[in-house]
């Protein structure tokens, strides 16, 4: 975790660095300079490989660029930090507008959006259940402080293009059907939802709404996990019995009432079960409890048949949150990310001066390359080696 964030932070560096020094010395269209850069990282890589010296390239192409920016700014110094102090007091300004009227209202709102795309941003990046509490609570902290005066700037210069320019509006309604394809498509994975663990009590049937369950034998030929077909072990088989046929188990079986089996199963998010169970004649009825809830099946049957019954367990309490977080986080985000490339777009001094426009724009599109390459990478300090994906 400490090592993805230090290598984005070396990431920022390297890139401003290389698009000052390609700027200087290249005559390269803006649009192209982050090209630019990214086919001179596989080149240099993939001849770096061919004579084994790959991890020191890595280090010499890191290095160069923070080297590089960190000479170009002790030369400009004065004039970079004017930019950023004027730069800064004209946010201040914005900011004190836009929560001129319903103070309360808008801080609520805006945390709402910040606390929750902070969560998202940590839950997509970061296995947050097997770290520290105290550990993710201080990234969130941090990040939210980041994301509420960031989200605030923002929503001021989105709510005024929202006003003012009319193709804004369609680009947003666009933006709207986005989010929900992005929400629906990937942010709704049980892989980023709660672990949890099922549990799965089968049982003889007792009692059916305070009446007598049909009597007789419970034979349990299986149960998996139906989108991995992984086939569940028993964790206290109770006073069931093996089930041999042919020298080899085909399934458990009792006919005690009351006398349960019970199973568990860890994974995110919810899942959908397929018991296999045995009909016959001397079968009576079934009880299984998911979760806490109950099903009832007679297995009685004049045939003896296998019957395949399929339970689904359903969303926590937990998930129904992080679902939520998700979403908003989806439709936050992008409609954040367009106000801001209309902004640059449209060459408006808004948010940034004019020369630093074509910059914030590939540092941009630059941290969206580290998440989408994040994990290719071949050493855990490095953010470059994984340009080697395509190479080793």
């Amino acid at each position: 975790m400490l090592a993805s964030l230090i290598g984005l932070f070396f990431l920022f560096l390297f890139y401003s660095g290389a698009y000052l020094l390609i700027k200087k010395y290249l005559k390269i269209a803006p649009a192209f300079i982050l090209l630019f850069i990214n086919l001179a990282i596989i080149i240099i890589l993939f001849l770096a490989g061919l004579v084994g010296l790959l991890e020191q390239t890595v280090w010499g192409i890191g290095l160069s660029g923070v080297f590089y920016l960190t000479v170009r700014f002790f030369l400009n110094r004065q004039d970079v930090l004017s930019d950023v102090s004027a730069m800064l007091a004209s946010w201040v300004a914005s900011l004190k507008y836009f929560f001129k009227k319903r103070f309360v209202l808008k801080s609520l709102v805006l945390l709402v959006l910040s606390s929750s795309c902070s969560f998202t941003l940590i839950n997509l990046t970061l296995n947050i259940w097997v770290h520290p509490r105290w550990m993710i609570t201080m990234i969130f902290l941090v990040l939210n402080i980041f994301l509420f005066f960031t989200l605030s700037l923002l929503s001021f210069y989105f709510l005024n293009l929202l006003h003012e320019n009319i193709p804004f509006r369609f680009l947003a309604i666009a933006g709207l059907i986005l989010s929900a394809a992005f929400f629906v498509f990937v942010l709704t994975d049980n892989k980023y939802l709660v672990p949890r663990t099922d549990t799965i009590v089968i049982q003889a049937a007792e009692f059916i709404n305070g009446e007598n369950g049909e009597n007789g034998e419970i034979i349990l030929n299986e149960i998996k996990d139906f989108e991995t077909q992984d086939k569940l072990e028993p964790e206290d088989i109770g006073q069931w019995q093996s089930l041999i046929q042919s020298g080899s188990q085909v399934g458990l079986k009792s006919q005690v009432l009351g006398d349960p089996i019970t199973y568990f199963s860890s994974r995110k998010g919810p899942s959908e079960y397929n018991f296999i169970f045995t009909e016959s004649p001397s079968s009576g009825t079934v009880e299984i409890r998911l979760n806490g809830n109950s099903y009832f099946y007679n297995l009685k049957n004049v045939e003896v048949n296998q019957r395949n019954v399929r339970i689904a367990s359903g969303y926590l309490v937990g998930d129904v949150f992080l679902l939520g977080a998700h979403f908003i986080f989806s439709l936050t985000m992008i409609q954040a990310i367009l106000a801001l490339f209309y902004t640059l777009w449209k060459d408006s001094n808004a948010l940034f001066p004019q020369k630093y426009r074509t910059y914030i724009i590939i540092l941009f599109l630059a941290v969206i390359i580290f998440f989408i390459t994040r994990p290719m990478y071949y050493w855990e300090w490095d953010e470059f080696s994984h340009w080697g994906t395509f190479i080793k």
